[in-house]
């Protein structure tokens, strides 16, 4: 009997290990697959945030790519923009100089009128303008701006072009208001210290010793 319940006590006994072996692997093998779940998302993390991050930068190229690009635009229609205004200015102040000095040769007002209508042109113009185009209207003045490095450099030329266009235009629309009047009125004038100004007047010239116009 004793055998038999010795035998019987080591058979439990080993079953009893069985199941906590069993249990064991079971717990393991839970654990293991808990680990593996937590890996798998911590890569699909890491991945998500790479797309992210990926997408993030090509948002941010973008907008970089869009602000240099609306920058460039608004840099020229401001650059367009003064051009604009000097042209208006530098044509205004052609056309005025050149009908006062033609009144003033036919005998219309004095030297001193002329002085005071001309000034009163060239301060009118300034304070309309000066904000908009800088109210040059003068190639000296632009050039000298450029050198004491408050007016860029490379905008020089496009207002060279723009201040000669000016004077050219009110230099041809000056017989079409006056007709013949510009003729017999108007002199080549070495005083002016724009070369623009007096552009305008050589074109519309024909002085009384017979030279012939420009135009």
């Amino acid at each position: 009997m004793d055998k038999i319940s010795h035998q019987s006590a080591c058979i439990t006994e080993k079953s009893q290990k069985q199941q906590w072996e069993e249990k064991g692997n079971k717990r393991r093998t839970e654990l293991e697959r808990k680990q593996q779940m937590q890996i798998l998302n911590l890569l699909n993390n890491i991945q998500w945030q790479d797309r992210v991050s990926q997408q993030h930068e090509i948002i941010e190229l973008t907008y970089r790519h869009d602000a240099y690009t609306r920058n460039d635009i608004n840099a020229l229609l401001k650059l367009l923009r003064r051009l604009l205004y000097e042209f208006v200015g530098t044509f205004l102040l052609v056309l005025g100089h050149a009908s006062l000095r033609i009144q003033m040769n036919l005998k219309r007002m004095s030297a001193i009128e002329l002085a005071i209508a001309n000034g009163l042109i060239i301060v009118s113009l300034i304070y309309s303008l000066r904000s908009l185009s800088g109210a040059h209207f003068n190639p000296v003045v632009t050039l000298i701006f450029s050198l004491r490095r408050t007016f860029p450099f490379i905008w020089l030329p496009f207002y060279y072009v723009v201040q000669f266009l000016a004077s050219l235009s009110a230099g041809g629309l000056m017989p079409v208001l006056l007709k013949e009047n510009v003729y017999y009125g108007s002199q080549i004038n070495s005083s002016p210290t724009n070369p623009f100004r007096t552009l305008g007047q050589a074109l519309i010239n024909s002085s009384q010793h017979g030279n012939t116009s420009l135009i």
